[in-house]
Formats: C-alpha cells, sequence, structure tokens
C-alpha cells in the first residue's frame, strides 16, 4: 500500500525531494503526537516534556530542521510582546483537561499536517490542469432559498452554477 501512495505521488508530479519532505513532515507530525507533558518538579503550573518522549520531540526538531530545544521551549512557553519587551511565561500543564502544552502541540501537528495536505492538493490540481480563472461552485438555483429548495422533491439534485452565469 505505501508503495502506490509514492507511485501515485510521483505520477502526479511530486519530485523525489518534495516527497522525502512530506514524509519528514508526516513523521514530525507523528513524534509530536507521542509527545506527553508533566508538571517540572519546582514549578506545579509550567510544564515540560516528559522524560519517556524526550526522544520523539528530538526527532521532530530533527525533522523539522528546528535548533535541539526549541521546540519544548516553543510548546511549553507563551510569549507576550509588548512595546518594550518580550515576556515568555511557561504554560500550565494541567489546566482544563489536557493543559495548554498539548493544545500548542495539538495546534502544532494540525498545522504540519495541514500544510502537507495543502501541498498534495495542490500538485494534485496542476496535474490534471486546474484552472484557477474557472469560477463554477455547487449551489441552489438563482432565486431560490436552501429551505424552500430542500421542501421540494429536488432537493438531492445538485445545480452547478457558474459565476458568469449568475452575474448576466
Amino acid at each position: 500500500m505505501f508503495e502506490r501512495r509514492i507511485n501515485a505521488m510521483q505520477t502526479i508530479g511530486i519530485k523525489k525531494e518534495d516527497l522525502a519532505q512530506v514524509f519528514h513532515m508526516v513523521a514530525a507530525v507523528l513524534n509530536l503526537g507521542n509527545t506527553k507533558f508533566d508538571a517540572p518538579p519546582n514549578n506545579s503550573e509550567g510544564s515540560m516534556v516528559m522524560k519517556e518522549t524526550e526522544g520523539n520531540v528530538s526527532m521532530a526538531e530533527k525533522l523539522l530542521g528546528i535548533k535541539s530545544g526549541d521546540l519544548e521551549k516553543a510548546l511549553c512557553n507563551q510569549t507576550r510582546v509588548t512595546r518594550s519587551e518580550r515576556i515568555r511565561s511557561p504554560v500550565n500543564v494541567r489546566q482544563a483537561r489536557s493543559g495548554q502544552a498539548a493544545d500548542n502541540r495539538d495546534a502544532l501537528a494540525r498545522a504540519l499536517y495541514g500544510i502537507v495536505f495543502n501541498f498534495i492538493v495542490h500538485s494534485t490540481n496542476l496535474s490534471i490542469g486546474y484552472i484557477d480563472d474557472v469560477k463554477l461552485f455547487v449551489g441552489l438555483p438563482v432565486g431560490e432559498s436552501l429551505r424552500s429548495h430542500q421542501k421540494t422533491r429536488e432537493s438531492s439534485r445538485i445545480w452547478v452554477i457558474s459565476d458568469q452565469f449568475l452575474q448576466s
């Protein structure tokens, strides 16, 4: 199955160098997902990466090209910028259900995955000759509201209307 995915990505024109970057990003997301946090011994309201998952953070840093230690700092601290200074404070590991550090980790993982997904969609669109200038969308016939359309028996019909048609 993995080989089929690689073949599909190469078929749509993704270069081997870009494939390597896609795999690095996906591996970084997986390593981030394995990261757990705990409160440091001297600060019950702060957070730090648990010892057993430090390897995952190190691997994610390596895969993303981040300097060692910077990822944990970014996940476990919040920076506020004022006019004259930057104030960095630890985020609470025990807040709410999962803590701010885990929320930061999840947000980063979602963002990285979103970048990969958008890259693959963009590459696919280029390979099939998608043109940005064509303004097509799926919607309801002009002049009908969603409620009136749902009341009719034609509610399962999909209407494709071009922007040019709507402008006339």
